[in-house]
C-alpha cells in the first residue's frame, strides 16, 4: 500500500540515521538467508520533497501470494530512490533486514532490471558505496523519461556478488555471481505531467 508523505520522510530519516557505510561486519561462510516478506521503494522528487511516495511488495505469508504497488513516476522529473528489505512476519515485531545490509554492505548489492530500465525510461545509478568504494543500491538517483504504462522494475538483493566482475558496478547482474536474497518486480507507470 502508499504511505503518506510524513511517513515517507520519517523512513527515509531513519534509514540515513542508522546507515554505517564503515562498519562492515566479518563475511560469514556460513549465511543463513533472512526471511524477506517486504521489499518496500521510496521516490521523492529531487525537486519537491514533499512529491514523496513509498510503493510496497508484500508477501507476508510467503506462500507464493504477494501483492504489490504499482508504482506511478511523472515524466521528465529526477528522483531519489531508497530501498528497504523487511522481514514482516510478525507485525508486532518487524525486522529491518536493510541494517544487516548496510552492516555487511561489501557482501550485497541490489541490482535493478526490467522492461522500465532495458527500455530506458527509468534510469537508476548507484548513490551510495561499500567501505571499498563499490555501490550496495540502498540510496539511488533515478531519471525518468517518456511516458509509458504497465513496464516492469525488478529489484534483486545479491549476497556475496563479485563487485569487482564487468560491469557489475554499474548494475549489470550478468557478471555478479552470488546468491539472490530476494527478487520482486513492481509494475511501473510513467505519466506526463499534469500542466
Amino acid at each position: 500500500m502508499k504511505m503518506n508523505k510524513l511517513l515517507v520522510l520519517g523512513l527515509i530519516l531513519f534509514s540515513l540515521g542508522s546507515c554505517k557505510k564503515d562498519d562492515v561486519a566479518p563475511s560469514d561462510p556460513e549465511h543463513e538467508e533472512e526471511l524477506i516478506t517486504t521489499v518496500r521503494l521510496a521516490f521523492v522528487n529531487k525537486a519537491n520533497a514533499s512529491d514523496s511516495t513509498v510503493y510496497n511488495w508484500q508477501d507476508e505469508d510467503h506462500i507464493d501470494d504477494a501483492v504489490q504497488d504499482t508504482i506511478s513516476v511523472l515524466n521528465g522529473v529526477d528522483y531519489k530512490m531508497y530501498v528497504w528489505v523487511l522481514n514482516e512476519e510478525n507485525p508486532s515485531d518487524v525486522e529491518n533486514i536493510t541494517e544487516e545490509v548496510e552492516e555487511e554492505a561489501k557482501e550485497h548489492q541490489f541490482f535493478f532490471s526490467g522492461t522500465a530500465v532495458s527500455m530506458g525510461h527509468l534510469d537508476i545509478s548507484y548513490n551510495d558505496q561499500d567501505g571499498d568504494g563499490n555501490p550496495i543500491g540502498i540510496l539511488n538517483d533515478v531519471s525518468v523519461s517518456g511516458a509509458m504504462q504497465d513496464m516492469q522494475l525488478k529489484v534483486t538483493l545479491r549476497h556475496e556478488p563479485n563487485k569487482e566482475g564487468t560491469d557489475v558496478s554499474d548494475g549489470d547482474i550478468t557478471n555478479a555471481g552470488g546468491e539472490t536474497d530476494v527478487e520482486v518486480t513492481f509494475i511501473v507507470d510513467i505519466v506526463n505531467p499534469v500542466i
